[in-house]
């Protein structure tokens, strides 16, 4: 799916102010991560990621649709940060850099890959604590990538039932993956 929050960038498209602040919940983390790989300075990378946001609510009548929130949003931070490293280099009259210079450790590999595998359980656990039809749709929709008349035609469903049970499915994944979140944050306390 290439666009994981279609309601949300609509919603800030339309004056939702509550729609723009889910968008930086959702990708903060990874802008600040990929920010600190080009310039390495978290502050100047926490400004950018505000500056950001607030272009994006400053001109949100005029945004287009995108077809993937996450590309758009790293592709303005980098772009950003790098307009502001040259502002910097400008005013202590040095020369800007021309390309961004991201060094990795074998430890960013690593933890990448625990961060990958514990969200990985983390569905599994939520999914599979979910009904057996909300199961089937759910691998139909996300893992088959079936569309939603071809799920309903496979599991002899009306369309209008399937989205009742996809929506009802999903509802229930955010409950569970929420209490899942509330219990690792407690452990970790």
């Amino acid at each position: 799916m290439n666009n994981p929050h279609p309601q949300l960038w609509q919603g800030l498209q339309q004056g939702d102010e509550h729609a723009v602040a889910a968008l930086m919940r959702a990708y903060y983390a990874d802008l600040y991560r990929y920010g600190l790989r080009i310039v390495g300075q978290g502050d100047l990378v926490k400004d950018g990621i505000q500056d950001i946001f607030a272009y994006l609510w400053q001109h949100r009548t005029t945004l287009a649709s995108v077809t993937n929130v996450k590309a758009y949003l790293l592709k303005s931070l980098r772009r950003h940060l790098l307009r502001l490293v040259q502002r910097q280099a400008k005013q202590a009259t040095t020369a800007p850099p021309e390309e961004t210079d991201i060094v990795f450790s074998p430890e960013d590999f690593i933890i990448a890959a625990e961060l990958d595998q514990a969200r990985r359980t983390r569905l599994a656990t939520a999914v599979n604590q979910l009904t057996k039809r909300q199961r089937e749709a759910i691998f139909l929709r996300f893992y088959a990538d079936l569309t939603t008349p071809e799920i309903a035609e496979t599991m002899g469903l009306a369309p209008q039932s399937l989205y009742n049970l996809l929506s009802e499915a999903l509802r229930a994944l955010k409950r569970i993956l929420a209490s899942l979140a509330l219990v690792l944050v407690g452990a970790w306390a």
